[in-house]
Parts: C-alpha cells; structure tokens; sequence
C-alpha cells in the first residue's frame, strides 16, 4: 500500500468536519447527491465524478475501466455474453495537464489480478512475472479526464512505489494549496502573481476577460441534473459549455470546461483560475472585472438551479 504524507490525515480531517455540516444527509434521502460529493471525490482522486473509460494496464487491454474516486478505486474488466470478466482492480489517481489538457497523467496501483482458475482475486505478486513485470504501478501520459468524457489511456509506463507516492503527494499538495488560507488578497499585485502561476496562464486570464466583454447575459442557463450518477450543475454561456462544481465549505465556485463544448479562450481562462489559489483568485475577481461578473452571475443561477431541483424533490 502507499504511504500518506503526514500533512494528508489532518487535511482530510479538516474536510470530513465540513462535509458533516453540508446538507449531503438530506439529499442522499432524496437522491440529489450535490456537490459534497464532486468535492469528496476531486480530493481523493483528482476527479469529480464516476467514469468509465477504457485501455491497456500493464499488458492486458480492457473495455471497461470503471474509475470510482469515492472508493478511491477503479476496476477493470471486459464482457462476454453479458457478463463482467475482472482483469485488475486497485487505487488510481489523475493529475491535469493545465498548459495541455490532452496531457494529464494517470497513474493506477494494481492490488488484485482475477484469478480465472480461482474465480478470486488474486494479489498481484508472482502473478506480475508471468507478464514481465515485477512491479504494480503503471503510469498513462497523454490523457484528458477533465474536458473529456470518453478516453482510452496506454497505463504501460512501469513506475515505482517510490515514483508513484511521489506523484500522488504532488497531487495532494496541489489540493492543499487549492483549498487551504484565508482568500483575503492583500498583497497580491499583478507581478507578484505572475511570478507565482507563470506569465503562460496570467495571458490565458487576460484572453478570458477581453473574450468576456461581449458576454451575453440574456442567453446564460444553469441546470442542476443527475449525469453519472450524481447531480451536476451544467452551465451555458455565449453558445459554450462547461460544467460548475461548488465547494460546500468555502462556498467556492469552480469552472469545468467541456472539451470540443467550450471556447477555446474561455476553456484555458478557466483551467488558470480553478488552478490558482484561493486568495489569489479572489484578486482574480476583483480585477478581471468580467470573470467576476461571471463568477457571481453563475453561482447565483446555479443557486436557483439547485432549489427549483430541491423543491420539486
């Protein structure tokens, strides 16, 4: 198993207390597993939601790969006459590309191998050698779990324990410093932000709010429905497409750009926003004048959204 980084157990400490004051418990009476889900699940895995995408583990190529980020696991498998026939199943993780969103890594640790003659998971162990390899983590470059829906991923790169934990901290970092400080921005300038997220996506912000100033409010919809199992805000805006996440306790509204859905501009301008920290897009806010009206004039729909679903619930 990997080890945790010391700093990990109090994050996730810090998170349960606040999922424990979400409304979470009355909507899974009512089937509307909201936002505290999508949170929970981006916190452990680096995604928002369930998905099903396809590929090659190691050697073995399957047809469906079932990633589940509340259980931190995914599950592999094909089908004959119907029925599922287990390859691997184990821990996973995803980490965004925000430069390229075509290039985000995902990274798997086998812990079972179905064992046909046992009809039983197996530990991978000895059973790794018959396939050339005597390690259980793989690494896939080159995927989009973000903007796409649907991906094939090559997780045949053969990496280390070492390797593997390194990557998932580096995950867990980013988490931390995504959600954690107070979002007061005093201090913040122009430079000083550029020198801290880099003048590649200061200029994707510059090219979302001149892209913004001809945003037509009158066409803006936010729905909140059920895709993949729980409940979602979709947003569209200026004939784009993304969705929102809203995090139940900082109240921050996140942007999900839909691959192939959402403007070019409006797609990368948002990666460089969720990606920045939570002082840091407070300013973001307060000085691209139009991604703050934005920001403010989704949440409110997306607000409205939820009740209308809540109440006809």
């Amino acid at each position: 198993m990997k080890k945790i980084s010391k700093f990990i157990p109090a994050l996730i400490a810090g998170f349960t207390m606040l999922f424990a004051s979400c409304d979470i418990f009355g909507d899974l009476a009512q089937e509307i597993i909201g936002d505290p889900v999508g949170e929970t699940c981006f916190l452990n895995c680096g995604i928002t939601k369930n998905m099903t995408i396809s590929g090659t583990i190691a050697s073995t190529h399957s047809d469906y790969i079932e990633l589940k980020p509340l259980e931190k696991m995914f599950y592999a498998y094909n089908k004959e006459n119907g029925e599922k026939k287990y390859t691997f199943k184990g821990h996973f993780f995803y980490q965004e590309n925000l430069g390229n969103p075509d290039q985000g890594e995902f990274w798997v640790e086998v812990l079972f191998l179905w064992n046909n003659k046992k009809n039983d998971w197996d530990t991978p162990n000895k059973s790794f050698n018959e396939m050339a390899h005597n390690e259980n983590h793989f690494k896939a470059s080159g995927v989009d779990l973000v903007t796409s829906r649907e991906a094939d991923i090559n997780a045949t790169e053969l990496k280390s324990q070492k390797e593997y934990d390194e990557a998932y901290d580096a995950l867990s970092k980013y988490v931390i410093e995504k959600h954690a400080g107070s979002d007061d921005p005093s201090g913040i300038t122009k430079e000083s932000l550029i020198e801290e997220i880099t003048a590649e996506r200061y200029q994707y912000l510059e090219n979302f709010e001149s892209a913004l100033a001809s945003h037509d409010t009158s066409k803006t919809k936010v729905s909140y429905e059920k895709k993949d199992g729980i409940y979602t805000y979709f947003a569209s805006i200026d004939d784009s497409k993304l969705e929102l996440m809203i995090f139940s306790g900082t109240g921050d509204l996140f942007f999900y750009p839909i691959n192939g859905e959402t403007e070019h501009d409006y797609m990368m301008g948002m990666y460089a926003y969720n990606r920045s920290k939570r002082n840091q897009r407070r300013w973001i806010r307060e000085n691209f004048t139009n991604i703050g009206s934005l920001y403010d004039e989704l949440k409110s729909l997306a607000a409205e959204a939820k009740a209308k679903v809540n109440t006809s619930n």
